[in-house]
């Protein structure tokens, strides 16, 4: 919560643009200063300090002491997909209530879980990987698999939301069923469908380019 308070300033500086492919880029680059700020986090605090500042973290994700990067089951795609649109709906809704706010909120809170429970995967997984990886490799494998899923998936939330903040201007600023007010909602609706589009390509990443990425890369060379 106070993450998301301290950027309200910038965010509604970067709602000023009109233009949705800026907006969007800039939003996604407050989310990965967010990720990349809670990663510095978990490194550099024990397992012990870990557990007592996010325990609640790994309970909602499922994530145990034995629980790695190489034996992470990363579900298929259409289980993904939906369960991901019901996100989205979920931040849709609450970004047309109370908009710049809700976003911001979703994307600490993503930066939050994606961050921690990615590095601890990783961490546990570097005492487990396979004989012919070493310690760095198995990051740089992490990264290569993970990032193209993780960064589109925050791309369509992102779009999404900020489809959703324009229809709920749009129907305060402008007379319902007036020129503008179509005019707008159709381009607020073209947002919400581009940002299912970009899930979906996000689903497929984890289905299989991560899945592919990590039995490559864990089978030794003959």
């Amino acid at each position: 919560f106070l993450v998301s308070t301290a950027l309200t300033s910038r965010l509604n500086e970067i709602l000023q643009d009109k233009n949705l492919a800026h907006e969007a880029s800039d939003l996604l680059s407050v989310f990965a200063g967010m990720f990349v700020g809670y990663i510095a986090v978990a490194i550099n605090i024990s397992p012990h300090t870990f557990n007592d500042m996010f325990g609640f973290v790994l309970e909602i994700t499922k994530v145990e002491a034995e629980t790695t990067i190489w034996n992470r089951t990363f579900h298929n795609t259409i289980g993904l997909l939906i369960n991901n649109c019901f996100v989205l709906l979920s931040l849709a809704f609450l970004s047309f209530m109370y908009r710049g706010f809700a976003v911001l909120l979703t994307l600490s809170w993503n930066a939050c879980t994606w961050g921690l429970v990615i590095t601890i995967m990783v961490r546990q997984g570097i005492q487990s990987s396979p004989e012919h990886l070493s310690s760095a490799t198995t990051v740089i494998i992490s990264i290569v698999a993970l990032t193209p899923h993780l960064a589109l998936e925050a791309l369509a939330y992102i779009i999404g939301a900020l489809g959703a903040i324009g229809a709920s201007k749009s129907s305060l600023w402008h007379q319902f069923m007036s020129n503008r007010f179509r005019h707008d909602m159709v381009r607020h609706g073209k947002a919400l469908i581009i940002s299912v589009g970009v899930l979906a390509v996000a689903a497929l990443c984890e289905g299989y380019w991560v899945k592919f990425i990590l039995k490559w890369f864990s089978e030794a060379p003959t």
